[in-house]
């Protein structure tokens, strides 16, 4: 039987998008990769994993591209301000970032993955730091995450950009929204990071999955 039109056109134009088919997120995957890979450095680099708490798992399904714009946005300060303080690196680092919605349960869970180089550029030199505890594990990046995005998400609320229905309508409630704001500063805000035992690359194809 001949495929019908739309089947051509799925076929030629790769449209379907799945990130499971060969023809379609797979090059995608390997366009990325590709691109990231030259613009790795010559050193190592840490894998460094920002989650929030579960409570605000029905905020980002019901404002998808809010909220994981906040948790990229607040995630990079987070690390680009402690990396520049000189109690711990004093330097300038950068990010290479990814969203992720599932957790390997396939339950909601939002978090980022973060490739950060070992290392940071001063105004004077080049500081390297080998180290995992320099920066990520410290006390300070959790109350900075929690302050960061705790103080997005009530400028959106305030300002009615935030949706609370479904799963979330109990927070259109301005005072059920600020109990769920203390609540947050209460929580522990899991930092994650590690420096790979294999290399770069190998937290380049974990990002790319």
């Amino acid at each position: 039987m001949p495929a019908c039109a739309a089947d051509i056109r799925s076929s030629l134009t790769n449209s379907c998008r799945n990130r499971h088919c060969p023809k379609c997120q797979t090059q995608a995957r390997q366009r990325w990769l590709a691109a990231r890979e030259r613009e790795l450095l010559a050193t190592n680099y840490f894998h460094v994993v920002f989650t929030v708490p579960h409570e605000l798992h029905v905020l980002a399904l019901d404002n998808a591209r809010l909220f994981y714009d906040l948790l990229f946005t607040a995630s990079a300060q987070t690390l680009l301000e402690i990396a520049a303080d000189p109690k711990h690196l004093g330097a300038q680092i950068g990010v290479i970032r990814r969203s992720a919605y599932l957790g390997q349960n396939l339950l909601p869970h939002p978090h980022i993955h973060c490739a950060i180089p070992a290392g940071g550029l001063s105004l004077t030199t080049v500081v390297g730091s080998t180290p995992i505890s320099f920066l990520f594990t410290s006390e300070d990046s959790q109350p900075r995450l929690s302050w960061k995005v705790s103080g997005r998400l009530k400028r959106l609320y305030r300002s009615k950009k935030l949706s609370c229905a479904g799963p979330a309508v109990a927070l259109a409630d301005s005072t059920q929204f600020s109990k769920l704001i203390r609540r947050l500063h209460r929580h522990d805000w899991v930092v994650y990071a590690k420096l790979p035992s294999v290399g770069p690359l190998q937290v380049l194809r974990y990002l790319g999955r």
